[in-house]
């Protein structure tokens, strides 16, 4: 599913301060939106997924030449020794030409889009000429918790993974260090659940004083004998 870019507003402005790549070498950047905001992953290498998906596309379209070939070239035979290794290799090139020619068109930086008209979370890939795929969808109402999980390593990085639905599956939409996926935490579970974000004000507790003999107590009643 191809998404419209019309509404996107492409002012850019950093995530909340301290979310600069670590060791992993990347960032979270926001970008502002006219109906919420993005996130997105910046290491450094946004030219060479654009080279990247232009091989792909090569390549998608060699193995479309190849299978033509194979049925086309001067010389080919149809015997019936050979057709069914033309067949297979025919199957075999053509489902690789469509899978390589959905990669370049879906594209490889992933997004995470959220909707706050729509209280929505879209998951999204953009390729090298800004078209967004739509990947997932989940509402605001079937997001249970946003969490964060340790990955075991030298590295030491941390998922920023997203429980949702009625059997509580598990998704990831970033992985790397702790300082920079807890700073992005915050924000979004701030977004997500705005009510759970909301200070609570303490309650003052006022000891009662015993009444004065042969003062009347308005609004208290004698407990039950069994509930004494």
């Amino acid at each position: 599913m191809i998404l419209s870019s019309d509404q996107e507003n492409q002012g850019r402005s950093m995530a909340p301060s301290g979310t600069q790549g670590g060791s992993d070498g990347g960032t979270i950047v926001r970008l502002e939106r006219g109906w919420g905001y993005s996130l997105v992953r910046e290491d450094g290498l946004g030219r060479m997924r654009m080279r990247t998906e232009i091989v792909v596309r090569v390549g998608s379209v060699l193995c479309f030449l190849g299978m033509a070939g194979l049925w086309l070239l001067p010389g080919s035979t149809f015997s019936l020794t050979v057709l069914g290794i033309k067949a297979g290799l025919s199957i075999a090139l053509g489902l690789a030409g469509l899978g390589l020619g959905h990669l370049a068109e879906r594209g490889l930086a992933r997004e995470v889009q959220v909707d706050l008209q729509r209280e929505q979370l879209r998951l999204v890939w953009r390729n090298r000429k800004s078209d967004t795929r739509l990947q997932t969808v989940i509402g605001f109402a079937e997001i249970g918790s946003v969490f964060l999980r340790r990955l075991p390593g030298a590295g030491r990085l941390t998922q920023l993974n997203l429980r949702y639905g009625r059997t509580g599956e598990v998704l990831t939409l970033f992985v790397g260090p702790e300082r920079l996926m807890r700073e992005v935490w915050y924000d979004l579970n701030g977004d997500l659940h705005p009510d759970a974000s909301e200070p609570v004000q303490p309650t003052r507790v006022v000891a009662a004083s015993r009444p004065v003999a042969g003062t009347p107590v308005a609004g208290v009643r004698r407990l039950p004998r069994a509930l004494r």
